[in-house]
C-alpha cells in the first residue's frame, strides 16, 4: 500500500517536473504561462499530491540553479530554489476552502477565478522583484520599476488566463468520461467546440499571422484582430470557448511579437488580457443559461416523454373499447338476423335488413363508428393502409376529390404512437379544409428518417377549384370525416404537433394551401407500445 502511494508521488512530481521545464522553455518577462501552470495544478490536484507538486518545482529549480549559479550567483542560486508554487499555496486553499472556487469537485466560479488570478499574479510579479533584488545586474544598468513591474503584472496575469482556464477545461472533458483518455480523445474529434477551433479559428490566426509578417505596417490592428475568435468562442461556447478561443489568439499574439518587449505587442497584450478576462465572465454567464435552457428543455421532455406515455395508454383502453364495440355489432347484427329470421320469411328479412342498414348507423358505417375511439385500420395496416386505397384514398375518391400520397423513407422508425399523430394530423386537416366544401384535389406526402432521433414531416398540400368541388358529393365525405376527426381544426393539429415536439406552418399556394407539420420521436416509446398495453388491458 505504501509502495503505491509512493508511487503515485512521484508520478505526480515526474509529470509536474516535466510541464514545468516545457513551459518554462515558452516563458517570456510579458508571458509567463508558468505561473498560469502553478494556478491550474494547485487548483485541480488534490491536497495529498501537492508535496509531490512542491518536489516536481524545486527539482526543475534546481536544476537551473546548478546551471545559472556561476552567471547570477549563489545567493540567487539559493533563492531561487524557493518553489513559487509554496507561496501561492496557501492563498489558493483560502479560495478552494472559504471562497467556493474548487473545480477539482465541480465548483468553477469564473469572477472568483478571476480575482484569484489577480493575486497570484501579484505574488508572482513580488517574487519576481525579490529575485531580481538578488541577482547581479550588467555593470551601469539599473532596474526601472515604473517598467519591470507592469510588465511582470501583465506577463503573469496573461499567463495565467492562458493556461489555467484551458486546464480546467480539459479537467471537466477528462471528469465526464469518467478518465478514460480513448472515450475523450474520441468526444474531442465529435466536439463542436474543438472543430471549430481547429478548422476555423487557428486558419484565420494563421491566416493574420502570415498577414501581419509581411505587412507590418499593419501588425498592430492585426494583433487587435485576434480578440475576435476569444468573443466569437464565448458567444458559441461560455467560458469554454473564450478559454481556448483565448489561447489560440495570444499564441497568435505572441507570434507576430517584432522583438523582445515590443511596446505595441505590450499593448496589444493588455487588450487581451481585459478581453480574455470580460469574456471568461460573460462566458460564464452564458454557460449557466444554457446549462438552465438544457435543464428546463430536459424537464420539458420528461413532462412530453410522460404523456406521450399517457396517450399510449389511454389509446390502448380506447383500442380495448373499439374492439368490444366492433363485438358487440356484429353479436347484436347477428342476434337481429335470428329475430328478423323467426319473424318471417326470407324476402321480409332481406327487407328488413335493408330498412335497419339505412336506419343503423353501426350498418352503414360499419369501421367508421370505431375511428372516433380508435382507427383500427393503422394497428393493421400502419400508414399506408390509412393513406392507401383502403383508408384515405377510397373515402375521398369514392366522393369526387382527387388523391394522392406519396410516402418516403424507413417507415419502420415511426412507433405506433407517432404514425397516430400523423395519421390525426392528416385527418384533422382534411376535415377542416372539406368543411368548406371548396376542395377539389388533395395531395399528402410523407418524410421520415433518423438522426440522433427519428423524425417524420406530413405535407398536406390542399387544392381549391369552386367549379370541381361543385361534382363532389359532400353530404357523404363531410359526415365521415367530422365522425372520424375531433372537430377542434387547427388547434387539434398543433396539439398533437406539440406532444412530438414539432411545429406546424400553414401557408398559402398558387392553388389553395399548404400544411407542413414536422415531429421528433421520443425515445421512451417502445416500437410496440399500443399493442402491448391493449394485451395487458384485455388479460386484465
Amino acid at each position: 500500500m505504501r509502495s503505491s502511494v509512493l508511487s503515485r508521488q512521484i508520478g505526480v512530481a515526474v509529470v509536474y517536473c516535466a510541464s514545468v521545464a516545457l513551459l518554462g522553455h515558452l516563458s517570456t518577462s510579458h508571458w509567463i504561462v508558468l505561473t498560469g501552470l502553478h494556478l491550474g495544478a494547485l487548483l485541480l490536484v488534490d491536497y495529498r499530491y501537492w508535496p509531490a507538486l512542491f518536489a516536481g518545482d524545486v527539482a526543475w529549480l534546481g536544476y537551473l540553479s546548478l546551471t545559472s549559479y556561476g552567471q547570477l550567483g549563489v545567493l540567487w542560486a539559493l533563492v531561487n530554489l524557493i518553489p513559487p508554487i509554496a507561496w501561492y499555496a496557501p492563498l489558493v486553499l483560502m479560495f478552494r476552502e472559504h471562497w467556493g472556487l474548487d473545480p477539482a469537485r465541480g465548483s468553477t466560479h469564473m469572477p472568483t477565478l478571476m480575482v484569484c488570478a489577480v493575486a497570484v499574479s501579484g505574488i508572482a510579479t513580488l517574487i519576481a522583484i525579490g529575485q531580481l533584488q538578488v541577482a547581479p545586474l550588467p555593470t551601469g544598468s539599473s532596474l526601472h520599476y515604473d517598467e519591470t513591474i507592469p510588465r511582470l503584472v501583465l506577463g503573469n496575469l496573461l499567463g495565467v488566463l492562458t493556461v489555467t482556464p484551458v486546464l480546467l477545461v480539459w479537467q471537466q472533458g477528462l471528469a465526464a468520461t469518467g478518465w478514460r483518455w480513448f472515450t475523450w480523445m474520441r468526444q474531442c474529434t465529435e466536439s463542436r467546440l474543438a472543430i471549430e477551433s481547429a478548422f476555423a479559428v487557428v486558419p484565420f490566426i494563421a491566416a493574420l499571422c502570415w498577414l501581419g509578417g509581411r505587412h507590418g505596417e499593419v501588425r498592430d490592428v492585426i494583433q487587435l484582430a485576434m480578440f475576435v475568435p476569444v468573443v466569437i468562442l464565448a458567444m458559441r461556447h461560455g467560458w469554454r470557448g473564450a478559454a481556448v478561443g483565448g489561447m489560440l489568439a495570444t499564441g497568435g499574439v505572441m507570434a507576430l511579437m517584432p522583438v523582445q518587449d515590443d511596446a505595441t505587442t505590450l499593448q496589444a497584450e493588455a487588450m487581451m488580457v481585459v478581453a480574455m478576462a470580460a469574456m471568461l465572465v460573460i462566458g460564464a454567464r452564458i454557460t449557466y443559461l444554457n446549462g438552465r435552457a438544457e435543464r428546463e428543455q430536459s424537464e420539458m421532455r420528461a413532462v412530453l416523454n410522460q404523456t406521450q406515455r399517457q396517450i399510449v395508454e389511454d389509446e390502448a383502453e380506447l383500442r380495448v373499447m373499439a374492439r368490444a364495440l366492433e363485438e358487440f355489432r356484429e353479436s347484436f347484427q347477428g342476434v337481429l338476423h335470428q329475430m328478423l329470421g323467426r319473424a318471417g320469411g326470407a324476402a321480409d328479412v332481406r327487407a328488413l335488413q335493408r330498412s335497419a342498414s339505412r336506419d343503423s348507423l353501426p350498418a352503414a358505417l360499419p369501421e367508421s363508428t370505431v375511428d372516433p375511439l380508435h382507427p383500427s385500420m393503422l394497428a393493421r395496416s400502419g400508414l399506408p393502409g390509412v393513406l392507401g386505397k383502403e383508408g384515405l384514398a377510397r373515402l375521398l375518391q369514392d366522393a369526387g376529390v382527387d388523391y394522392a400520397w406519396d410516402l418516403r423513407g424507413p417507415i419502420s422508425l415511426l412507433r405506433h404512437g407517432t404514425s397516430l399523430a400523423i395519421y390525426r394530423i392528416v385527418l384533422e386537416t382534411l376535415a377542416d379544409a372539406c368543411s368548406r366544401r371548396d376542395v377539389a384535389a388533395v395531395r399528402i406526402r410523407l418524410r421520415c428518417g433518423e438522426q440522433r432521433r427519428s423524425w417524420a414531416v406530413a405535407v398536406v398540400d390542399i387544392q381549391l377549384d369552386p367549379e370541381r368541388a361543385a361534382r363532389v358529393d359532400w353530404g357523404r365525405l363531410v359526415p365521415r370525416l367530422h365522425l372520424r376527426a375531433s372537430g377542434l381544426g387547427r388547434r387539434a393539429i398543433e396539439h398533437q404537433a406539440a406532444l412530438f415536439e414539432g411545429a406546424v406552418r400553414e401557408r398559402p399556394t398558387p392553388h389553395g394551401q399548404r400544411v407542413t407539420v414536422g415531429l421528433l420521436q421520443s425515445a421512451s416509446l417502445l416500437a410496440g407500445d399500443v399493442d402491448d398495453q391493449a394485451t395487458k388491458l384485455r388479460q386484465a
